[in-house]
């Protein structure tokens, strides 16, 4: 498989990229690799790429730890708060859907906040201008589906 480079504040990131003319970049599995598709990489610049990779970025290096936070919270405190009933009915898809939209929030801001958030806003600008919009995860699709109080705080944060 094809690889590419980023040294990212001293440390060496590796993007590994997949045979797909889609664009496309995430973060997964165990050991949390970094990958595109040469859709993606045709698309946009090294500078680019560099600026999108911190919220990759986000993903490899919190996530685990904001899901083991909730999965804790969902364990210890839910359960205490409301009749484990309510749990079975309905409220565990809602707390999965809301940590998805949280971490891919906590994400943007903090590739915003690496690069400056006109910088970062440009590029997610661009991402969702292309024509895979459906295959698109950024935070203009992410917080349209969020509740009104936190919309209003990240794009406060965001610009």
């Amino acid at each position: 498989m094809e690889t590419i480079n980023f040294i990212v504040e001293g440390k060496k990131e590796e993007i590994s990229i997949i045979n797909k003319p889609h664009l496309d970049f995430w973060t997964v599995g165990i050991n949390r690799k970094i990958y595109a598709t040469k859709g993606f990489i045709k698309n946009f610049s090294k500078q680019e790429i560099k600026i999108l990779l911190y919220h990759e970025l986000f993903h490899k290096y919190h996530d685990s730890k904001i899901i083991i936070l909730i999965i804790l919270g969902c364990a210890f405190l839910v359960p205490k708060l409301f009749n484990q009933q309510i749990l079975l009915g309905g409220s565990i898809p809602v707390i999965i859907w809301s940590t998805f939209n949280l971490i891919e929030s906590l994400a943007d801001i903090y590739a915003s906040r690496k690069v400056g958030k006109s910088v970062y806003l440009q590029i997610l600008k661009k991402y969702s201008k292309t024509k895979d919009k459906e295959r698109l995860a950024g935070v203009t699709r992410q917080i349209t589906h969020l509740p009104h109080p936190i919309r209003h705080w990240i794009i406060e944060k965001l610009g």
